[in-house]
């Protein structure tokens, strides 16, 4: 019941209200992605700023990786999803994330059940909306919600989602500009390293041990070294 002291709130001031939430949330992912956040952490929060933007009721972002000649969607974010989903791997087709990898384009449906191989029939009942997070013309990921019935997704809520899809692919591709500069900067001081012990080393034995050295950081390797002994 309403108090004769209160007022009730209009539609365009429902509206106002509703852009101000919108502009809230979206700076906040904005902030985030500049926060250098590691990737994983900062993908769940643009996930769960979407979930609660759109009033979605599950969620999950997944990244395109490259399994011998085909390629796969690996879910890395989940939001109220099984505990099974994150780290599963996707083919092409199967899934709502397949079936996007597949596509190339968004897909909204209204009963996930109806996708031709969904990977999770208890929520067949559920609307579903997926899209491709890109970064220029290549497909990097995956980004997807889901809403229990009667709810469905509108339009509107599609075009929220491309925009969380912009900026999910800004925070996959700095976090692999960061890795692959840390990688680099690691690879570097590894050389410089074993450059200094090669050249303090003291008989050839030393010479060996520092250059196997280097080669086991990268894994685990057997290696012969032969060595020539001219009369």
């Amino acid at each position: 019941l309403l108090s004769p002291f209160t007022q009730p709130i209009s539609s365009s001031e429902q509206e106002f209200a509703d852009v101000v939430r919108r502009a809230d949330i979206l700076q906040r992912v904005i902030g985030s992605i500049s926060s250098g956040v590691a990737r994983e952490p900062l993908l769940t929060n643009i996930l769960d700023s979407a979930v609660t933007l759109i009033e979605a009721t599950h969620g999950t972002i997944g990244l395109v990786l490259q399994r011998g000649e085909v390629q796969v969607v690996r879910t890395v974010a989940a939001h109220n999803m099984p505990r099974e989903e994150l780290g599963a791997e996707m083919a092409s087709g199967v899934g709502l994330a397949g079936r996007v990898l597949r596509d190339g384009k968004m897909i909204r449906l209204n009963r996930y059940g109806d996708l031709g191989i969904p990977t999770l029939p208890e929520l067949a009942n559920h609307s579903v909306i997926g899209v491709p997070i890109r970064w220029g013309d290549r497909m990097i990921g995956f980004f997807g919600l889901g809403n229990e019935s009667p709810n469905r997704f509108s339009e509107r809520d599609a075009e929220t989602l491309e925009l969380f899809a912009q900026y999910a692919a800004i925070a996959i591709n700095n976090a692999n500009l960061f890795e692959a500069s840390q990688n680099a900067l690691d690879e570097m001081r590894l050389l410089y390293e074993t450059s200094q012990r090669i050249g303090l080393s003291a008989d050839v034995g030393e010479v060996i041990d520092a250059y196997l050295d280097q080669v086991a950081v990268g894994g685990e390797y057997v290696c012969n070294i032969v060595l020539y002994e001219f009369d």
